[in-house]
């Protein structure tokens, strides 16, 4: 009897034109893409501009895992939130540096997302570089936090010009 129900299930469901598994992505909370770009912002400083580390903190999750891995020789550096943090006071970053998005496609499931960017960095002076960031973020009472922050870099992302437009 139960492979019946389910057969008659499976026909229904193929039928009636719901298919659970392609059955299409919700709208995205637009507050997503905002804290992501307050990081961006954050990180983006003015020659003469001190890092503000307690609004970046505040993007994040407390136990959030920050990792860059290097392009050329794969090397994985894996470091904490606080450790994240010195890193962007060095002084370098007060001579002018600055941070933005290319494109990026985001994709959400309750309280869960994930952000892949392609993005853009300048020194003062005139460093640059592009890369691609993987962002997960979770709700936690409300609010969106990075939970895990992935990047690395290279000359050109070979998929960047495959992403949405950014909204």
């Amino acid at each position: 009897m139960i492979p019946f129900l389910l057969s008659t299930f499976q026909i229904l469901v193929i039928y009636s034109g719901l298919n659970p598994i392609k059955a299409p992505l919700r709208e995205v909370d637009p507050e997503i893409r905002v804290v992501v770009q307050k990081l961006l912002d954050e990180i983006s400083l003015e020659p003469g501009e001190k890092m503000d580390t307690l609004a970046i903190r505040q993007l994040f999750h407390p136990k959030a895992s920050i990792a860059v891995l290097n392009p050329g020789d794969q090397h994985l550096e894996l470091v904490s939130l606080n450790e994240f943090l010195v890193f962007l006071t060095d002084a370098s970053y007060e001579e002018g540096f600055s941070e933005w998005e290319l494109k990026s496609e985001v994709r959400q499931m309750q309280d869960i997302a994930t952000i892949w960017q392609a993005f853009k960095g300048a020194s003062a002076n005139g460093d640059e570089a592009q890369g691609i960031n993987s962002c997960q973020l979770v709700k936690q009472e409300g609010e969106w936090l990075i939970l895990n922050l992935l990047w690395t870099f290279e000359a050109k992302s070979p998929w960047q010009d495959s992403f949405p437009d950014s909204e």
